[in-house]
Formats: structure tokens, sequence, C-alpha cells
């Protein structure tokens, strides 16, 4: 919540700043288009954080955004799926 507060505070649309707040818990997004993009925003902190069961993780938690990105083949795949999806984000903000 802290980091969608600060977003907000720069002036950042809720576009961007209610996905930021939750990221840590998709779930509890009650828009479905807030939610997907909190469920990418979550599997990328999985990813950066670099975890041992990152990938079982994401595709126990994540099965239908796993699929939907691309990823049924693995890391390789997750990764270039979610470095377009970042440059979507980047676009986004400009």
């Amino acid at each position: 919540a802290l980091s969608a507060a600060c977003l907000a505070a720069w002036g950042l649309p809720e576009r961007l700043t209610e996905p930021v707040r939750y990221h840590h818990r998709p779930a509890d997004a009650g828009d479905d288009k807030v939610r997907g993009l909190a469920e990418e925003l979550h599997v990328a902190t999985i990813v950066a954080h670099g975890e041992d069961d990152a990938e079982a993780q994401i595709c126990e938690s994540f099965p239908t955004l796993y699929e939907s990105l691309g990823a049924q083949e693995g890391w390789r795949e997750l990764g270039a799926a979610l470095e377009e999806r970042s440059r979507a984000w980047a676009a986004a903000l400009s």
C-alpha cells in the first residue's frame, strides 16, 4: 500500500496505482482488470527475487496467468512475456 500511495502522491493515475496496491495480494483486488495486472506484478516480483521455488509458486498460484503469458515451456518464455508486459506498462506511463 505504501508504494501505491507514493505513486498516487506523485500524480500517477489510478489505473497504475491500484495494481501496485494489490501486487502482494492480487486476489484482494475487486476489479478483474486490476487483479490481472496485480497478478502480473506479483509474478514479476517472485521472478525478481530469484526464489528457488519461484516457478513452482507461479504455476501453483497463477496457472491461468502462467499459461496466458505463453510460459508453458518454462523460464525463458516467462521472462520474455514479462518483458513484453513491462514495456506495455512503460508505455502507459508515458
